[in-house]
């Protein structure tokens, strides 16, 4: 999860390199439970600090994702953070990808 957060919210909306590797983050493992909490933590006030800064204009403006070449706004960045978190929490989608079905 920190791995799409960052993404989504540091690189696509607030424009923070992250060199994403996707597949690692599968892979990854923590070791203690802490070390975890730790990076959360870390990525979570990251975050706040990009949301406080983004404007209504970044919220409006497209951006094209270089993983799958779409057109997506700030606010849908937002809200893919917030369907994904959901998902491994086990809680309903909220949203669904441009084009794609609520199925």
């Amino acid at each position: 999860m920190a791995g799409s957060e960052r993404f989504w919210l540091h690189q696509v909306l607030g424009g923070i390199e992250t060199r994403r590797d996707r597949d690692a983050e599968f892979e990854a493992v923590a070791p203690r439970f802490e070390e975890l909490e730790a990076l959360l933590v870390a990525v979570g006030k990251q975050s706040r600090e990009v949301l406080q800064g983004v404007s209504e204009a970044e919220l409006a403006r497209e951006r094209v994702v270089q993983a799958d070449n779409r057109p997506v706004d700030g606010r849908y960045a937002i809200l893919h953070v917030l369907e994904h978190g959901g998902q491994h929490l086990g809680v309903g989608a909220t949203s669904a990808s441009p084009g794609s079905s609520t199925r």
